[in-house]
């Protein structure tokens, strides 16, 4: 079902989901690109249409919100093992199908690749939802 709506009226959205969401898409990372003057393309959270990057491919994948580069999974000590603390707040990501595509494969690879599935990501990724952002021709 296809709805159409103003800028206005989707960082309104925006603002109302970011009340019970955490709202993640394509943004600018201001300046954070390789080169000099250059911005970096990555999901973050964003509070409204200005924040979303529509034109430009972005650089890293949705993957880095559900598994951070760095992230502790798990204490121990001595004698004992104790799992860390999962932000299980809801999650919606604004992503492209080709991202949404490839988050299929990591769900394969953590949730059905062998007798056990990842806790820490199985905990997670069922607070996610995705928001599929079309594309009006190839970025390739």
């Amino acid at each position: 079902m296809a709805i159409k709506i103003t800028p206005d009226e989707f960082s309104l959205l925006i603002q109302r989901l970011n009340k019970k969401w955490r709202v993640f898409a394509p943004s600018a990372e201001f300046r954070g690109g390789r080169f000099s003057d250059t911005d970096n393309i990555i999901y973050q959270r964003i509070s409204g249409w200005r924040d979303l990057i529509w034109h430009e491919k972005s650089h890293m994948s949705p993957n880095t919100i559900i598994a951070p580069i760095t992230e502790t999974l798990f204490y121990f000590d001595k004698d004992t093992i104790q799992i860390a603390e999962t932000d299980i707040s809801p999650i919606i990501i604004f992503a492209r199908a080709c991202d949404i595509n490839a988050m299929s494969r990591l769900d394969y690879m953590y949730l059905s690749n062998g007798n056990n599935s990842d806790y820490s990501y199985q905990l997670l990724r069922e607070h996610i939802r995705f928001v599929l952002i079309e594309c009006e021709e190839s970025f390739e």
